[in-house]
């Protein structure tokens, strides 16, 4: 029997090439509930491996609730003559700088402490005193795994102390992607909000930040920032 030509509507596929086989050995998905949200503060106090040395370190990637990394956007302006008008790139990216993240109040209100204690350093609302020096600020770096991720891409803690639980600590050695945020100011620090109702239900804040540099993955090598101060 003669080998048959496929017809020009046939799906002809390489040797071990199905459908199924592309979906089950493409890498896996970048899930949005993998990530983490590492904090230098303004006092810089550091531990090991540049982490700060305490658990509301640890906390405020745990308790946060997402963040919405800020949009670049390049603008165009409109270029016209003899009747024909085309877009051209403006000099210039367009970026808020600025973002909101949003946490769970714990109990003993050890991180609201904290952010509380930067917004202060910013803004005091019993002193109604201000400042803008270099001491008010920190750095906030998102973390999400730059490749595919397994059980035991993410180390396990050996103890339930503080240090064990650093977030630098539990992403050494992990394929990552670094968002980061420098010459970060806490500007405002949301107050608890109380209800009376039979059913409690978790207080959330809001704080609000400032920037002034950035280095986002994918545009710059190495994750790199220009002008990094706590380096």
């Amino acid at each position: 029997m003669s080998e048959q030509t496929p017809q020009s509507n046939d799906i002809v596929y390489a040797a071990g090439w199905t459908p199924a086989s592309v979906l089950v050995n493409a890498t896996g998905d970048a899930m949005d509930n993998i990530w983490d949200v590492y904090i230098d503060w303004p006092w810089n106090t550091t531990g090991a491996n540049g982490a700060i040395s305490s658990g509301a370190e640890a906390a405020a990637s745990y308790r946060c609730s997402g963040f919405n990394i800020p949009e670049p956007k390049t603008e165009t302006y409109s270029n016209t003559w003899n009747g024909i008008s085309v877009k051209k790139v403006k000099s210039g990216v367009k970026l808020d700088r600025q973002f909101d993240l949003e946490f769970r109040l714990d109990a003993n209100y050890a991180l609201y402490n904290k952010f509380t204690a930067w917004k202060k350093i910013t803004g005091d609302v019993n002193t109604s005193g201000v400042a803008n020096t270099e001491s008010a600020l920190g750095r906030i770096q998102l973390v999400a795994p730059g490749a595919e991720y397994n059980a035991m891409s993410w180390s396990t803690p050996t103890a339930a102390s503080a240090e064990d639980n650093m977030i630098a600590t539990r992403l050494a050695g992990t394929t990552k992607l670094v968002w980061t945020f420098e010459d970060v100011q806490c500007i405002n620090v949301g107050q608890p909000q109380f209800k009376q109702q039979e059913t409690g239900n978790p207080i959330k804040y809001k704080c609000t930040f400032t920037f002034g540099d950035t280095g986002y993955p994918f545009f710059s090598p190495a994750n790199a920032v220009a002008h990094n101060h706590k380096q």
